[in-house]
């Protein structure tokens, strides 16, 4: 999956009767990247959720 892309998905279940299908379901994919901490040279990953960009991980 690519960030910030639109994808449509849907779930189904088979079984002995036939196939059901869910109806379609829109989802886009949060964005995402990385940066450099200018101080000691580590690099750090964040996520965008909404409208808020968050660090994917704790400094060290």
């Amino acid at each position: 999956m690519f960030p910030h892309t639109k994808y449509y998905v849907k779930a189904y279940a088979r079984n002995e009767n036939g196939i059901s299908y869910s109806k379609e379901k829109e989802i886009t994919t949060s964005d995402y990247g990385s940066f450099t901490d200018s101080r000691d040279g580590r690099i750090y990953k964040w996520v965008e959720i909404g409208n808020q960009i968050w660090m994917a991980e704790n400094l060290s």
